[in-house]
């Protein structure tokens, strides 16, 4: 599953549950949500009142060598985008990747024991071949990797 259809797949996710969608957008400093260009932003932001999630999207590669690039993309461009952290969780950062998760899963392995993502609290969502999205809280991430 390429990155698009990821991306596509969290939005239908977001949009059954009422939320507003933009797509490389950012959020600044202000905690206000803004248009960018040359796919800047972040891949997906998903608003409904006061809730706020960013999400960054990644997809199958052409070479195995790829994903473990991706991966450390994927957390670099999302840790670039916690512009606001948000001790009341209304604000919520998360990575999408397709499931199962094939050559994502040995780079995802080395993240298993940092102590990062639990500070960020960084969400997953896995996209299933058939379209469906499962949400792994940040607790959950973790746990998942340690079990790969």
């Amino acid at each position: 599953m390429k990155a698009d259809e990821v991306i596509r797949n969290v939005e239908k996710h977001f949009q059954k549950k009422g939320f507003e969608l933009h797509r490389s957008w950012i959020l600044d400093k202000r905690g206000e949500i803004r248009r960018v260009t040359r796919r800047a932003g972040v891949d997906l932001i998903a608003k409904r009142s006061d809730e706020l999630w960013l999400v960054e999207a990644k997809g199958e590669r052409k070479r195995k060598a790829g994903y473990s690039v991706a991966i450390n993309v994927a957390f670099g461009q999302l840790i670039s985008r916690i512009k606001i952290f948000d001790h009341d969780e209304k604000i919520h950062y998360a990575i999408s990747l397709p499931y199962p998760l094939g050559h994502f899963e040995v780079p995802l392995k080395r993240f298993a024991d940092s102590q990062a993502l639990s500070i960020l609290k960084i969400h997953l969502f896995l996209i299933h071949e058939n379209g469906e999205v499962t949400h792994k809280t940040p607790n959950q991430f973790i746990d998942f990797l340690q079990q790969l």
